[in-house]
């Protein structure tokens, strides 16, 4: 049970800090293109009609994330993620792709990987492991013996010495 504490204590130690690997780019629409995972604030009446479309609140409903499917002078086309399953050891993401209107987008952001962010990161859920499996593998007792009984140096030395 232990040990189970300690491996989902480790897992929030990695999960809950993997959004902070990211930063936000200011661009402007133009330099939108597709494949791009963009994070748009949009108007109030877009808000509205986006959450009626996609069925789900968010937190922020005048901000909206996605990945660019298509642009046009007219209308920005974006993947949105709608809900998210488990699925085994994987997340499985599932998407609907929204057509906003150019005219109701206020600001678009990029979404970037931040590679100091991240290195930085993974030292520390290295460290943290690391001091894990230590935990876990000295004896804390200490006695240095074994189950045989302790241990004879002396028994273990070739005859004549070095």
């Amino acid at each position: 049970m232990a040990m189970r504490r300690i491996f989902m204590g480790l897992f929030v130690l990695v999960a809950v800090p993997l959004g902070g690997c990211y930063t936000y780019t200011p661009l402007n629409l133009e330099e939108v293109s597709p494949l791009h995972e963009v994070r748009a604030r949009v108007s109030l009446a877009e808000a509205e009609r986006l959450e009626e479309l996609v069925g789900r609140e968010r937190r922020n409903p005048r901000m909206v994330e996605g990945i660019v499917a298509e642009r046009s002078n007219e209308t920005l086309s974006m993947d949105m993620s709608v809900a998210s399953e488990l699925a085994g050891a994987r997340v499985q993401t599932f998407r609907q792709r929204v057509e906003i209107p150019v005219q109701s987008i206020l600001e678009v952001e990029r979404k970037e990987l931040d590679r100091g962010r991240t290195l930085m990161l993974t030292g520390a859920v290295g460290a943290v492991l690391a001091a894990a499996v230590f935990a876990l593998v000295i004896d804390e007792g200490g006695d240095a013996t074994r189950p045989g009984g302790p241990i004879d140096l002396e028994s273990r030395l070739p005859a004549g010495g070095w």
